[in-house]
């Protein structure tokens, strides 16, 4: 069917119904302007009715219409509600999961570049010759305590060992130096960057201190923070010795304690577990909560956005302690950007696979991991959370009350983390060891008295 709006001289018949099958004719009426001059209107010509010219004619012409076929279209009922939540509910279900297996393997990645870190100057003894040095003899020379400062001027004053080191006594530095002493002798002290010209032939530097001198340095370092220039006047050596120290030491004690198995058995736990807990959750075996720890804002745009939290309002790194009823520590993720929620953390550390059916966990209502612990047999102790109605029941309050005296002792915890100075303020240099310094942190917190009698 010609369309109107480009033939406006056309009069058109009613259109055919298109139920009907037949084709049929419409009369079309032309009114003929027989307008041959090309003068237009109003302008007489030869041809114009003026008498010397032929008169308008109107002329009826049979043009065949053409019938178009309605296009077919199958009518979709559109979505219900329910449907639509359904299909959302679907699809966050499968970006939730995608999630949570980046960050499992992003948990994975972190705990081997550790190890790799760890174990990095053994490579260096063989790929980088020049760039460490070992200890000459398998005995400390005479001459390495000839400095300002020694563990010699702290050990008879277990409150000295205490605000220096962050052990409880002498006695507990002294264990600490046994356990690691096979591996002192033979360290490999980082000592720079390899060069082209670097030869395997030359002389070995000498080690400036002694281990127990070095491992007092790297515990001064933790525990209160020190600019490396106020260690190299204490100890009469120089900051880039400092560095490479504090370097090799933190990278040794990871590798060491890394190795010691701190979960505990459910008879251990139940062994030591303290009377509140008996009488109240007697099934818990792990009280559990994350901390943050403030770092220097990051310079590439996209890790500003991951360690970027809007709980604290700043860039940090956030850890997953784990406590056990008696207040040791049990458990300690990777380290996550503070952008990732608690329940991510929670659900990728691989916390939940060391539960045992009939276990029993604790953690602040934040922590919505019903469902996963469900599925693992495993009780979940939250205080409970507000309802339809405006407050809680006297018997909700009870609990909450209950919970949260008990949950403290993990908040207590970590502040004795916390304590290590070295975590207030993460600065960027030490952004690629962050994880072993937090590690080392937290198991040496783990020498206090116990929290919970």
């Amino acid at each position: 069917m010609l369309c109107p709006l480009f033939f406006p001289s056309m009069s058109l018949q009613k259109k055919p119904s298109r139920r009907s099958p037949k084709k049929r004719v419409a009369t079309v009426t032309l009114h003929v302007d027989d307008d041959a001059d090309g003068l237009g209107d109003g302008v007489e010509g030869p041809g114009d009715d003026t008498g010397n010219g032929q008169p308008e004619t109107t002329e009826n012409v049979s043009v065949p219409s053409v019938d178009v076929e309605p296009v077919q279209t199958e009518s979709t009922p559109a979505p219900t509600l329910q449907e639509k939540v359904i299909e959302l509910e679907k699809e966050n279900q499968e970006l939730t999961q995608s999630l949570r297996d980046a960050l499992q393997h992003v948990s994975a990645l972190q705990h081997e570049l550790a190890t790799v870190k760890a174990a990095a100057y053994d490579v260096f003894a063989s790929d980088l010759p020049v760039t460490v040095s070992p200890c000459a003899t398998t005995t400390e020379p005479a001459g390495y305590d000839t400095v300002n400062f020694s563990f010699d001027t702290i050990s008879d004053n277990d409150k000295l060992v205490r605000f220096y080191t962050g052990l409880p006594s002498a006695a507990y530095f002294e264990a600490l130096y046994t356990f690691v002493e096979d591996s002192v002798l033979g360290m490999l002290i980082w000592n720079g960057t390899r060069t082209s010209s670097s030869s395997t032939d030359g002389p070995r530097r000498q080690r400036s201190l002694s281990g127990k001198n070095e491992l007092l340095l790297t515990l001064m370092k933790l525990r209160l923070d020190p600019p490396y220039e106020d260690l190299a006047l204490r100890f009469g050596i120089s900051t880039s010795t400092v560095s490479r120290i504090f370097s090799s030491w933190i990278m040794l004690l990871y590798r060491k304690l890394q190795v010691v198995d701190i979960w505990p058995s459910r008879a251990q736990v139940d062994a030591a577990m303290p009377p509140q807990f008996k009488d109240l959750y007697p099934s818990t075996r792990v009280i559990i909560d994350c901390t943050e720890f403030p770092i220097e804002k990051p310079s590439d745009p996209d890790a500003q956005r991951s360690t970027w939290s809007s709980y604290k309002n700043r860039n940090t790194f956030k850890l997953l302690v784990g406590v056990s009823p008696s207040g040791a520590i049990t458990f300690l993720s990777a380290l996550f950007g503070g952008s990732v929620s608690d329940n991510e953390i929670t659900l990728s550390s691989g916390l939940l696979d060391k539960l045992d059916p009939g276990d029993s966990l604790m953690a602040d209502k934040g922590f919505l991991v019903e469902s996963h612990c469900t599925t693992r047999k495993v009780a979940l102790n939250i205080p409970p959370r507000l309802g339809k109605d405006a407050q809680l029941s006297p018997n909700d309050m009870v609990q909450t009350r209950r919970i949260a005296s008990l949950r403290v002792h993990v908040e207590r915890v970590m502040e004795r983390i916390k304590n290590f100075r070295v975590l207030d303020f993460i600065e960027s240099h030490y952004f690629d060891i962050a994880d072993i310094i937090v590690f080392v942190c937290a198991f040496l917190s783990n020498f206090q008295p116990a929290l919970v009698q």
